[in-house]
């Protein structure tokens, strides 16, 4: 059997969440209700049609250490393969044509 302290503790953090997840509903609510929106596309007549063939492409960087010389390294103070093994990407762009 649970004790009344330990209910009431249980009952008190539930109450707290609730209200605390209910105003923060209601200020995201109210801020993102009070931005000014903007059509982008009202001043335009006519839209151009779409393309169906459109590709997308995602473009990634890597950042490797392997082939740099010492003074490179030194002067990119980029660490050397050691320290810093492995490929990463460091650099992506997604690319819509």
């Amino acid at each position: 059997m649970k004790s009344a302290r330990s209910i009431r503790i249980f009952t008190g953090i539930s109450i707290a969440v609730l209200t605390i997840s209910a105003v923060s509903a209601l200020a995201f609510t109210t801020v993102t209700a009070s931005i000014e929106k903007i059509d982008a596309f009202a001043g335009l007549d006519k839209r151009p049609e779409k393309k169906s063939s459109a590709v997308n492409y995602l473009i990634v960087g890597s950042d490797t250490r392997e082939g740099l010389t010492k003074a490179e390294q030194k002067e990119l103070r980029v660490g050397s393969v050691k320290t810093a093994a492995g490929k990463r990407s460091d650099t992506m762009l997604l690319v819509h044509v």
